[in-house]
Parts: C-alpha cells; structure tokens; sequence
C-alpha cells in the first residue's frame, strides 16, 4: 500500500490496483527532494509493544465489531479461531469475510466479501469514487469506528495518503479484448509525529469501499510510539545521495535515471520487520523503469539519514553504516 502496486496480465482473469497520490504524498516527495528533513534534528521514537498481544486485540475487534460496524462489517456465522505463528485468524464459517491480527497485535485487517459477485455487478454500474469523495470518506470511518484502535497520541496527526483502486479484469477466447473493472476504493492514510512524517508500512490505515461508497474493508498497522529525549541530527541532502548510492542495492545511474518517488521521514518497516530498535530518521527511493527493451522493474532502496545510525537488526544496512 505504501508506494506501488502493478499487476501483470495474467490470462483470463487478473486483479490490479491503480494509486493516486495525494497532495500531501506529493509535498512529501517535493520537499525530501528538495532538502530530505533539512538537516534538522528530530527525537527517537521507541515503540511501545500493545499491551496484551494479539489476543487481546482480537477480542477487542470482536467486541467493537460484533453488533456490525456496517453492512457489509460483521462478524456473522463466525467459525473457528486459526492460530499460527503469524497471526490470529478469526474467518467466516462460509468463507465470505475473516478478520486477521498479527505482530504484536498492532496490525490487523478485515475483509468483507470484497469479491462477492452480486455486490460487484450491483456497484460495477457506479465506477469508481473520486479522491476528494475516498478522503471524506475514510476520515468519517476511522473517526467513528477506527479511532479506538488506531488513537492519535499528543503532537500526533492523521494524513491523507491518497487512493487505491482494486481493479478486476478479463479475458476470453473469442474476444480477446482485455476489460476491467474497479470492484474496490481504498483510501490510505499516514500519521505525523511532532511534524515529521512516518514513511514505510508502519503507521498506515486503508479503509477499502465499494462503489456505492459502503465499507467492506480495512487495513490497519498503527503502533503506539513514545517520543524519546535523544535527538538524532540528520545529514544534508548531498550526504543523504552519497549514502544512498554507496549502500543502495543497485548502481548509481540506475537510480539516477528512473527514480520516481523519494520520501524522508521516520521509517517504520512495518509489523513483520518492526523489531525493538527505536525508529529513526530515514529516506525511501522508489525507482522503477525498462531493463533492456521490454523487461519492467521495481526496485526500492531504503536508507537512514541520521549522522549518527542507531542498530536495527531488522534493518541490515544499519548495522553496516554504524
């Protein structure tokens, strides 16, 4: 959800999410461009494990879910609790909607039927939302029934990220003419600390609507954070290029020629690499392009920018740097 998301065709039937960002995401982009964070001094954040794991924030879902949060956002004919090293699995006896937790119960997400054919034909003649209707939206959800799971601490805001739209296509043999459709519209949002912006995977909602503009879906990776009294310095912009290409993990003019999107935050890597070092202050640079005459690539290179880098084993390159 953070950056980008292709899909290739793959025959006769193939999903695929298209993204528009923000003007927020875009003065991101512009002004790590144009400075990273300025060189400023910005406080450590340590991350506060949620209190109870990932069964209490399962019963805590099912408690706040379990009169519906909207018509398509229940919790009926619930099976059986699926337990694994990864996550909590609460699904459908049928199969039409489940409910996950994972990490340290944190991260979680819903699905609701977000594929049923009878709401995708009933909705398919309404095209998709417009950013403006996804951010109206998404902010009404998560102040009326997100705000409990996903709370803004002091010095905290929300941020509108932009949108994603989960396309369905297909495919025959006699018409070979490829057609798709939006079944889905999500609109992602981000949080600030103390006006820094939290890059990565870390500190994301998407709230998924139909084409009617009900909910049938979310996805939520929201930690507690406390602002620590240790301040990292970081480097100016030059410093922050010649540490990108000298532990970036592809060549300079590479990068250099199809970097498409940059931003410089706080890196959160999310509820999988989220380990127990303190976040800190680091860049994102998406570049993506043609390798030879037709083959695609994507590649994302993530760096800290602090002049002094703190430890992560989560995150390998710093424990080179440091």
């Amino acid at each position: 959800l953070s950056l980008l998301v292709g899909a290739a065709f793959l025959g006769a039937f193939t999903p695929a999410v298209q993204a528009e960002d923000s003007a927020y995401r875009a003065s991101v982009n512009a002004s790590s461009m144009r400075e990273a964070l300025g060189g400023q001094s910005v406080p450590l954040l340590k991350t506060v494990p949620f209190k109870g794991g990932r069964q209490k924030q399962l019963e805590q879902l099912r408690k706040i879910m379990g009169s519906g949060l909207a018509r398509r956002l229940h919790l009926q004919n619930p099976g059986k609790v699926r337990s694994s090293d990864r996550s909590l699995l609460l699904p459908a006896a049928d199969g039409s909607w489940y409910l996950e937790v994972m990490g340290d119960g944190s991260v979680f997400r819903y699905r609701g039927g977000i594929d049923d054919p009878k709401e995708v034909d009933a909705a398919a003649r309404f095209g998709r939302l417009d950013m403006a209707t996804l951010e109206r939206l998404g902010h009404e959800f998560i102040a009326k029934q997100l705000a409990p799971l996903a709370p803004l601490a002091d010095g905290e805001r929300l941020v509108f990220l932009g949108t994603r739209y989960l396309r369905e296509g297909s495919a025959s043999e006699e018409d070979q003419k490829f057609t798709s459709d939006v079944v889905a519209n999500l609109a992602v949002f981000g949080r600030e600390v103390q006006g820094t912006y939290v890059a990565g995977p870390g500190s994301k909602i998407a709230v998924w609507f139909s084409n009617v503009g009900e909910p049938v879906g979310f996805d939520v990776d929201w930690p507690t954070y406390q602002v620590t009294r240790t301040a990292q310095k970081t480097l100016a912009l030059g410093q922050v290029w010649k540490r990108l290409f000298a532990y970036a993990n592809s060549p300079q003019d590479l990068i250099e020629k199809n970097l498409s999107h940059f931003e410089c935050g706080y890196v959160d890597l999310g509820g999988r690499k989220r380990g127990t070092a303190m976040l800190q202050a680091g860049c994102f640079a998406l570049h993506d392009g043609l390798l030879g005459d037709d083959l695609k690539y994507a590649s994302l290179e993530v760096i800290p920018i602090g002049q002094k880098v703190v430890s992560d084993k989560m995150w390998p390159v710093t424990q080179a740097i440091v």
